[in-house]
């Protein structure tokens, strides 16, 4: 299942999610939706092409509700890969248009198994987020590793400082930025990761890379 491509290049693909708190005292864990994007040569990913060259995912969360009906978060990168709300999980204003609101700590989008997307050594992966509050882990999106073999996250710690990994059956890389996110903000989260190259997960905030513990 995943909640969530480039070669030699990476191209930006964004979603968009709220973090808002629930009924209790702590704020909600995540957005977890995926993305992702790609290519399997630098040919599909021009970085100067426009934002769906070379993606592989790209869900806006500009719908005008979600029902928990399968294929409703629709995907706009042409792969079809369609997801659904769960527990709750629903759409408010956002940073741009609309964006997903996931006010339970059960609330996600689930996109099930996204031939796409597997397989991938090398990814870029970005969304918009804005924390209502920090004080737990908030998962931004996953993917499972029993799916092609790779485990990929994103996430914010209870600290508000953003994490990234990619897990596989022979390598793992890890981050943790040094820069903390603060509530009520918007902030462009991206991880970068090349299997092929230097084996590292790249944390950047609003496109820029920041500093970050291994």
């Amino acid at each position: 299942m995943i909640n969530w491509r480039s070669v030699n290049c990476y191209c930006k693909l964004s979603a968009q999610g709220t973090i808002d708190p629930g009924s209790g005292s702590d704020p909600t864990y995540s957005t977890d939706f995926g993305a992702g994007l790609g290519g399997s040569t630098p040919l599909a990913c021009d970085p100067n092409g426009t934002l769906l060259s070379g993606l592989v995912g790209y869900w806006q969360f500009d719908e005008d509700q979600w029902t928990g009906n399968p294929g409703e978060v629709k995907d706009s990168s042409g792969y079809n890969a369609n997801g659904r709300a769960i527990d709750g999980a629903g759409i408010v204003p956002g940073q741009f248009n609309r964006a997903g609101d996931f006010f339970t700590p059960s609330a996600l989008i689930d996109f099930g198994d996204i031939p796409s997307v597997k397989n991938l050594r090398t990814l870029t992966y970005s969304s918009w987020v804005k924390l209502a509050a920090i004080g737990q882990w908030m998962t931004v999106m996953s993917t499972d590793i029993t799916d092609d073999g790779i485990g990929r996250y994103l996430g914010v710690d209870s600290d508000g400082f953003v994490w990234a990994g990619v897990m596989c059956t022979s390598q793992y890389s890890s981050s943790q930025s040094l820069q903390k996110l603060v509530p009520n903000q918007w902030y462009l989260l991206s991880f970068t990761y090349d299997s092929f190259g230097d084996k590292l997960t790249k944390i950047y905030i609003n496109d820029e890379e920041v500093d970050y513990n291994l």
